[in-house]
């Protein structure tokens, strides 16, 4: 039987692929994994992914020497805004290398920044026009904002800035305001953004009803830190997530496709805390406009049936005066026919007068107390129907997410979001059937 030495067999193959393929060669590649050592040497798993399932069917080590590593990396970083990292797409030029002892390798000699710049925008754009085909790249959007934002879901890094300036901006606000907040700590850069950012917005969505909106905030950081929010699964889920979802992980000029899904996109953490902090004081002002309005309300009815009370008054003195002033004339004219009558004749008629002068004034003051009782059951009437009084006596304001006021049940949707205002607070409710 024939046989040969193994390192026989490795030459052959060195000596084959050598005679069948190029001295050097483009091919397409993703970085899977990227190291360098303490001599400047780059080692890289390179992989290739099926399009419509992503499973990898290939898989190959590279490596770029030192002496060459500086100068491609630097010359990839100044043309793309990026270095080279695990998740990129790539093209470079290689040659395959064949060693007895470490099997086959390919070693890098260029790479082509066009090439992935090009990739990253396809990408990009294949992400937005998949959300769009779906029909939730706005539904997010769509949502609108509790009228009070106050109970927060913060998805950040926890020892990033960008976090502790939000909070610090938030809970040290001027107007003391208010807030309540609670940290789903996630990567905020790196190949672990899209598990842990997901994985966050899962575990609010478990406890949706204990927060009126969602944060999503980093501090600082290259552009190229964006990069990992341009992804469709982050996307997907921040699209169709049942609260408003508020970012601020961007810069100046540049936004991810996670800012373009959101209900509401700012450029900084902080800038998320004063949008927060002004939607609050819009709110406490409109309340303070309701209040000073009901008050004015009160307060003009008291008046108008002050006026009222004293116009009645007036009236009946002047009656009085009047009746009065008749009754002294037909007792002159009495008088002067009756000078000559007995004298308990004019004594009986003096004490009949003032026994009706007496009955007047008794009636005046009766009228005056039936009006002053009057007046006291409206202001009693004005402060039980307060809506404060009608709160506390166990009654509720119900209205829907747009704050209309419901007065019928034939108003009311399946599936539609309640608002019941008690005296202790609010609670929002789904209508099931």
């Amino acid at each position: 039987m024939s046989h040969i030495k193994l390192s026989e067999l490795q030459s052959q193959i060195a000596q084959c692929l050598k005679q069948s393929l190029p001295k050097s060669l483009w091919i397409i590649a993703e970085i899977n994994e990227l190291s360098v050592n303490f001599k400047g040497h780059c080692y890289l798993e390179l992989i290739e992914k099926d399009e419509k399932s992503t499973n990898i069917v290939a898989k190959q080590r590279a490596t770029i020497w030192s002496y060459s590593y500086n100068l491609i990396n630097s010359y990839f970083k100044a043309e793309t805004g990026i270095p080279l990292q695990a998740g990129l797409k790539v093209l470079v030029q290689c040659s395959v290398e064949f060693h007895a002892l470490y099997g086959m390798s390919l070693n890098i000699s260029n790479i082509d920044p066009i090439y992935t710049l090009g990739e990253e925008e396809k990408q990009r754009r294949e992400i937005i026009e998949r959300l769009q085909r779906e029909g939730v790249i706005d539904m997010n959007k769509s949502l609108e904002f509790p009228v009070l934002l106050q109970r927060i879901a913060v998805i950040s890094s926890e020892t990033a800035a960008g976090y502790q300036d939000f909070m610090h901006s938030l809970h040290t606000n001027r107007e003391q305001l208010a807030f309540s907040t609670t940290l789903f700590a996630a990567a905020m850069q790196g190949q672990d953004v899209e598990h842990s950012v997901v994985a966050a917005l899962e575990r609010i969505f478990e406890h949706e009803e204990n927060f009126d909106a969602v944060v999503i905030i980093r501090g600082g950081g290259a552009k190229t830190d964006l990069r990992w929010f341009d992804n469709y699964s982050i996307a997907a889920h921040i699209a169709q997530f049942p609260l408003p979802v508020i970012t601020g992980i961007g810069h100046d000029k540049d936004s991810s496709i996670a800012d373009l899904v959101a209900h509401t996109t700012l450029k900084t953490p902080t800038a998320v805390a004063e949008f927060l902090i002004d939607h609050q004081n819009e709110v406490l002002q409109e309340w303070k406009d309701l209040q000073q309005r009901l008050s004015a309300a009160g307060t003009a009815i008291v008046e108008t049936h002050t006026v009222r009370l004293q116009e009645y008054t007036n009236t009946i003195q002047l009656h009085a005066q009047h009746r009065i002033e008749s009754e002294n004339l037909r007792l002159q004219y009495t008088h002067n026919r009756m000078q000559n009558a007995a004298k308990n004749s004019v004594h009986t008629e003096i004490r009949h007068i003032e026994n009706l002068h007496k009955n007047l004034q008794h009636a005046t003051l009766q009228n005056l107390r039936v009006h002053k009782g009057n007046l006291e059951l409206y202001e009693a009437k004005i402060a039980a129907n307060s809506i404060d009084s009608i709160l506390a006596k166990g009654f509720t304001l119900t209205t829907n997410a747009a704050g209309t006021r419901l007065r019928s049940k034939h108003n009311i949707q399946p599936g539609e979001v309640l608002r019941s205002y008690f005296a202790d607070g609010v609670v929002e409710s789904t209508v099931i059937d």
